[in-house]
């Protein structure tokens, strides 16, 4: 799995960053050690670690509920390239199996999904003429500069009925993710 390790204070995950490296997990990070100013995307854009993309990112912080740092922006950037965060605090290597990892990345990687499904399902059962929305089946791809919404429709839909369920699926996805580059919505019935 290919990690994004990000600090709430540069070096406390030094043991978190061991236990993966002899895991046989691929380590990278925003920030050059020790830190220097800026992150490695605003010296350099390609040097940024995520345009290669990362499975997921590890965000180890030093105490739960204190104030976030500038060196976690790495998981504010994973979170926009919708990117599985998982925050730990406190961490052994002895709670960070390979198992626990990847059940949180695919946890969260379903919720982003479901979350962008609810959008359309909600605009969906917004419009006048579908009175049964729960007909329709709705079915999100994400990838990094892209969601595909695919709507399973009954064939009884009046084709301009679908036709508008297709523009206000695309608003909706707009207004659920506004930074992703390309959002289209397809039909299948």
């Amino acid at each position: 799995m290919r990690v994004l390790l990000v600090e709430s204070t540069p070096g406390n995950a030094h043991e978190v960053n061991s236990w993966l490296t002899d895991a046989g997990h691929e380590v990278v990070r925003c920030f050059d050690t020790p830190v220097t100013f800026g992150c490695r995307g605003t010296v350099a854009h390609n040097d940024c670690p995520l345009e290669s993309r990362a499975d997921m990112a590890l965000l180890v912080r030093d105490l739960a509920g204190h104030a976030h740092t500038l060196t976690e922006m790495g998981a504010v950037c994973a979170m926009r390239h919708r990117i599985p965060v998982v925050e730990v605090t406190e961490p052994h290597s002895r709670d960070l199996d390979a198992t626990m990892l990847g059940a949180l990345a695919a946890v969260q990687y379903r919720t982003e999904h479901a979350d962008y499904e609810h959008a359309v399902r909600d605009a969906l059962g917004r419009l006048p003429g579908l009175a049964h929305a729960e007909r329709v089946q709705v079915v999100v791809t994400l990838q990094p500069d892209r969601v595909h919404a695919m709507l399973h429709v009954p064939d009884d839909l009046d084709a301009a009925l679908v036709s508008t369920m297709v523009d206000h699926a695309g608003r909706a996805l707009r207004a659920h993710d506004p930074h992703v580059r390309v959002i289209d919505v397809g039909v299948r019935r």
